[in-house]
């Protein structure tokens, strides 16, 4: 199994748009799977708390709140950035899509709707997302 960069990597991967394509777009993989990671720890996190009401930590889903927002977050501005060229704001859009969260509705309707290159967000993007 591949090991994920550290988050803080994955993020200044996306955020710098000079840095090589495939570097940038392993980054948006291994920050859904970080996605994925956070939301089945908030699961497990959850059923632990049904069989243990004593042992809650609320940092623990504050922790979980900010990892899974700032994926959403670093993605977003991925995609709003025209730097990245249409080809990866693609696979960011795609990516995006395959996280299932409706906080991610606001960045791939803001170019549906206000960008001139509206043509690379996949429209079943927008859809896995409903």
């Amino acid at each position: 199994m591949w090991e994920s960069p550290p988050f803080r990597k994955l993020q200044e991967a996306i955020e710098e748009p000079s840095n090589p394509i495939g570097m940038r777009m392993r980054a948006a993989y291994f920050l859904r799977q970080t996605y994925d990671n956070a939301m089945a720890h908030d699961n497990d996190h959850h059923n632990d708390h049904h069989n243990d009401h004593h042992n809650h930590n609320d940092n623990d889903d504050d922790e979980k709140k900010d990892v899974t927002e700032v994926v959403i977050e670093t993605l977003g501005a991925g995609l709003t950035n025209k730097e990245h060229g249409s080809l990866l704001r693609h696979e960011f859009a795609y990516v995006m899509g395959q996280l299932r969260d409706v906080r991610v509705s606001p960045f791939l309707l803001t170019l549906l709707f206000y960008s001139i290159q509206f043509y690379c967000i996949p429209f079943y993007s927008i859809l896995l997302i409903n």
